[in-house]
Order: structure tokens, then C-alpha cells, then sequence
């Protein structure tokens, strides 16, 4: 009996410094965790002023970004207003330039117009003269032959100069008279009246003038009336 209650006592004393070594462990531990707790917690409190360091940098960068770009706006917006400026004096100078282009034109088709009636007036004073010229004369009371056959000459020679006057009136205004006989047909610038059966011409060409053409420049004033050899 006393054998046994000596070996209880011992494996009471063996327990005891295991127990203790436990309970130190984990206090221990508890320490360890308290203390990486609050290295965390220090940790976590630097970084949120970091964190709120960091916003405010940025803060500033957008702000500096958002003034850079409405300065850059208003220089847009004075560029734009610079710009409609410019165009609308652009459009009013274009609607001068073309009033004036215009007045120009009628001007100068005025001009024309007034320097080919000056010429004609040359041509209307000739056939005036000849005129007076024939009323002034008494055929039924002039016997004399050869009277009227001068008066006759004098008529012809004054149409002949009235003619001449035309053409050079004509002429400066670039309208020219062509004669197409013996050409072959063209109905652009010849006009068909009748057909002929024969003729020292060859077929399809024009036997016979009966109106000669004109022409302004290379366009056809007026078609040639014309008789065509058809065999």
C-alpha cells in the first residue's frame, strides 16, 4: 500500500511540470498572437495613411488635369469663334466677288451689244442715202436711157458698199458667211429644201445655194438652205 500511494505521488509530480510546460506554450502562443496582432494593426494604420496620402496626390493630379483641360477648351472655343469669323467674311467676300463678276458680265455683253448697234448704225446711214437717193429720182418722167441706167449703177454700187459695210461690221463681231456648194451634206450645218436629180456634183452633196449660211465662231448661226444631188 505504501508502495502504491509513493508511485501515485510520483506520477502527480511527473503531470504537474507537463501541465505548467502546456499553460506556458500557450501563453505563449497568446503573446505571439497579441503581438502579430498589433504589428498588423500598426501595419494596417500605416497603410491607410498611405492610402489617404496616395488619394490626395491623385486628387491633386485630377484637379491640375481638369483645369489644363478647360483652359484647353476655352482656347478650342476662341479658335471656333476666330474660325466662324473668318468664314462668315469669307462668304460675304465670295457673294461680292460674284455681284461684281456679274455686274462685269453684263457690263461687258452691254458694251457688245452697244458696239455692234454703233456699227450697224453705219450700215442703216447707207441705206438711208440710198433711199433718198431713189426717191429723188423721176423715172416715169425720165425718157432718157442712159440716165436710168447710171441712176440704176449708182443704186447697185451703193447696195454693193451697204453689203461690204455689213460684212466688216460681221466680221468683227466673229459672224461669217459660208457658201457650201459642192460640199457633201451636213445636217448640222445645212438644211435640205429640195433634192436634185442631176448634177455635175456627186450624190449626197449640195448642187444648189439657196441661202447661205452664217457662223459666230465654230457655231452655226444660221443653217445654209441648200439643194442635194440625189441620183
Amino acid at each position: 500500500m505504501f508502495f502504491s500511494n509513493k508511485k501515485a505521488e510520483e506520477s502527480t509530480q511527473s503531470k504537474e511540470p507537463a501541465e505548467e510546460k502546456k499553460a506556458a506554450e500557450e501563453e505563449a502562443k497568446k503573446t505571439d498572437a497579441k503581438k502579430k496582432k498589433g504589428e498588423e494593426t500598426s501595419s494596417s494604420e500605416s497603410d491607410g495613411e498611405s492610402a489617404e496620402s496616395l488619394s490626395k496626390a491623385d486628387l491633386d493630379k485630377i484637379k491640375k488635369l481638369i483645369a489644363d483641360q478647360d483652359k484647353e477648351i476655352e482656347t478650342l472655343k476662341e479658335q471656333v469663334k476666330q474660325y466662324k469669323e473668318k468664314l462668315i467674311y469669307q462668304l460675304a467676300e465670295n457673294d461680292n466677288t460674284i455681284k461684281r463678276y456679274k455686274k462685269e458680265i453684263d457690263s461687258t455683253r452691254e458694251y457688245a451689244i452697244t458696239k455692234f448697234a454703233k456699227d450697224l448704225l453705219d450700215v442703216r446711214d447707207n441705206i438711208e442715202l440710198a433711199s433718198q437717193h431713189i426717191k429723188k429720182i423721176n423715172i416715169e418722167e425720165t425718157k432718157d436711157l442712159d440716165e436710168l441706167k447710171g441712176h440704176f449703177k449708182n443704186i447697185v454700187k451703193g447696195m454693193d458698199m451697204t453689203s461690204h459695210v455689213m460684212d466688216n461690221c460681221l466680221k468683227r463681231f466673229q459672224v461669217v458667211q459660208f457658201e457650201p456648194l459642192g460640199e457633201k451634206f451636213d445636217p448640222n450645218i445645212h438644211e435640205a429644201i429640195f433634192t436634185l436629180p442631176e448634177s455635175e456634183h456627186p450624190n449626197n452633196h449640195i448642187g444648189v445655194v439657196m441661202q447661205s449660211g452664217w457662223k459666230i465662231g465654230e457655231r452655226v448661226l444660221r443653217a445654209a438652205k441648200v439643194g442635194i444631188v440625189k441620183k
